[in-house]
């Protein structure tokens, strides 16, 4: 299966068998129809680090200096993040609930309108976040660091 694409590719995440995004170095996100892999256009040269939705119409893409991409099944737009770490995880939980963790324990939380800081006890690198709509939510980091979010 080609990807059409020679850029590093770093996380992939899909809403089903016909909707597939992967994203990487170069600004590079990728999207399977289920048929064939397609370079979708973006405004950024950034490496992308990690990608995450809730549908086809609803998919989140973040990267270093904060950067936060939004794609709405029309097009992918740049969303102030407030922050200039690199983010290395998202998860989306809900249209209205996006995390987003990086550089310098980091945690974004998206409400469905802004980005906001989340209180952290730990200092480093976080690398990713997981978690179930109106369930848990957990951030993984350095050191062995695993913590619940507060919502």
């Amino acid at each position: 299966m080609s990807s059409n694409t020679s850029e590093v590719l770093i996380d992939v995440w899909g809403s089903g068998p016909s909707d597939i995004f992967a994203v990487g170095g170069g600004g590079t996100i990728i999207h399977f129809d289920g048929v064939s892999w397609e370079r979708m256009p973006t405004d950024t040269d950034v490496q992308f680090q990690a990608v995450s939705g809730t549908g086809p119409d609803d998919v989140w893409a973040v990267g270093p200096y904060g950067e936060i991409h939004h794609y709405d099944g029309i097009e992918w737009t740049k969303v102030e993040s407030g922050s200039e770490t690199t983010l290395f995880g998202v998860h989306a939980t809900a249209p209205n609930e996006v995390f987003a963790v990086g550089e310098q324990a980091t945690i974004l939380r998206y409400d469905g309108d802004t980005w906001e800081p989340m209180k952290t006890p730990t200092f480093g690198r976080l690398r990713n976040v997981w978690g179930v709509a109106n369930g848990n939510v957990y951030a993984v980091g350095q050191a062995g660091v695993i913590l619940e979010l507060e919502r």
